[in-house]
């Protein structure tokens, strides 16, 4: 099981990395997200990271990034990770993690209502019919409660069926 963090800010930069053979030239980016802290962090972003909706990112957006908390990072400063999801965050609010059959989030921060599998979708956008207890959701949501564990309703489920 991961842990996923997150990272809102607003892009100020992308621009594509070289591979190694200068065949793999813009087939990874490197995003730099600025905080509301004015924090800066980096991240890669390559074919395997999912982006919600497949929208391009420009600088100047507002985005949300998430990261793999367990997978090692360079101890380098701004700090640099591998992008595992993103989104443009204008509207709505995004969380990545694990789900118990309570539909409350592995580290007990969020709990889902509503009916759920009726929004609930693959990545590829097919509409994804099965349990999701133990799979990793990405949520799309626009508010939530102030309760430990904050409840939403999701306007959108994003399930991930591989860890």
């Amino acid at each position: 099981m991961s842990s996923y963090l997150s990272v809102t800010g607003i892009l100020t930069q992308i621009q594509p990395l070289a591979g190694n053979d200068g065949a793999a030239y813009g087939c990874t980016l490197a995003l730099s997200v600025r905080t509301q802290n004015s924090q800066e962090v980096q991240f890669t972003m390559n074919g395997d990271t999912y982006v919600v909706d497949n929208v391009p990112f420009n600088p100047g957006d507002r985005v949300t990034v998430f990261y793999d908390a367990d997978a090692p990072a360079q101890l380098i400063y701004p700090p640099r990770y591998q992008a595992v999801a993103a989104a443009t965050a204008s509207y709505y609010q995004y969380y990545l993690g694990e789900f118990y059959n309570s539909l409350v989030s592995t580290d007990g921060t969020l709990q889902l209502n509503g009916n759920v599998p009726l929004n609930a979708f693959l990545p590829n956008g097919q509409i994804f019919s099965g349990a999701l207890a133990g799979k990793v959701l990405l949520v799309e949501y626009a508010a939530s409660t102030r309760s430990i564990p904050a409840q939403v309703t999701p306007s959108r489920l994003f399930v991930f069926c591989r860890t």
